[in-house]
């Protein structure tokens, strides 16, 4: 097993043995289920699909997830003085961050998937009469869009870690990241130019996430979650590189 692999492996036990993530999760599937239930109540009698309204629906509160469960990646590592010895073993700056990634990753995913319990499980056997209108592919696409952009959401937490030893304003700052900026430029294009949506580039997050479980697929916002997850994970290696050597 590589040495990603291995503390992979630790940062995941740790995570699913503490506390906080069963209160965040919770919190999580509370926030993402009222949201829910809200868009139904709001959408009764429309033409929007419940894969749809539920995709937008948890889209929202995802960054929330994502920011509460990076925010202690590095933060908690500076703040006992484990980090230093961290990067004295024998693995490379890159791997510690994959592994860093992945396994809060993993947490994030975790939510999700047991967020998908309510279209799927609990709104068929509470309203029989919305189970002909849930459908598993459009599921499986919000699903998926949902999981690109929680890889993105998790790379922006896992940077803010590394840059913040508070873990409150890691946290505060991923969120900036995740949903004041995007409704920020989507809000200056609207201005500059009327009628152009940045949704065909993937903004608003909620709103390509309901595109998409509603069969309107585009490539654009895969690639521009993608890179963009890239980028954060690539100046987290550099971050940390550079703090290696002023340390070393």
């Amino acid at each position: 097993m590589t040495a990603a692999g291995v503390l992979f492996q630790r940062e995941s036990r740790a995570a699913f043995a503490s506390v906080a993530f069963y209160v965040q999760t919770a919190a999580f599937l509370a926030a993402s289920g009222w949201s829910l239930v809200d868009a139904l109540r709001r959408g009764d009698g429309g033409f929007v699909l419940v894969p749809a309204l539920w995709a937008g629906s948890v889209a929202f509160w995802l960054p929330f997830l994502s920011a509460l469960s990076t925010m202690r990646s590095f933060s908690a590592e500076r703040a006992s003085g484990t980090l230093e010895t961290l990067l004295t073993a024998p693995i490379s700056e890159s791997q510690v961050v994959s592994g860093k990634f992945q396994s809060a990753f993993l947490v994030g995913l975790s939510g999700l998937l047991l967020a998908g319990l309510a279209p799927m499980v609990l709104l068929p056997w509470l309203t029989p009469r919305l189970a002909a209108g849930i459908a598993t592919g459009p599921l499986i696409a919000g699903l998926v869009t949902l999981m690109v952009q929680l890889a993105l959401w998790t790379a922006v937490g896992i940077f803010f870690s590394l840059a913040w030893e508070q873990q409150a304003a890691a946290a505060a700052c991923s969120l900036f990241v995740c949903l004041v900026v995007p409704l920020a430029v989507e809000a200056a294009a609207a201005a500059w130019f009327p009628g152009f949506s940045l949704a065909v580039v993937g903004f608003p997050a909620a709103g390509w996430a309901a595109d998409a479980a509603s069969g309107l697929m585009a490539l654009a916002p895969v690639v521009c979650y993608g890179l963009a997850a890239w980028g954060f994970l690539f100046l987290t290696t550099l971050l940390l590189e550079v703090r290696q050597i002023r340390t070393g």
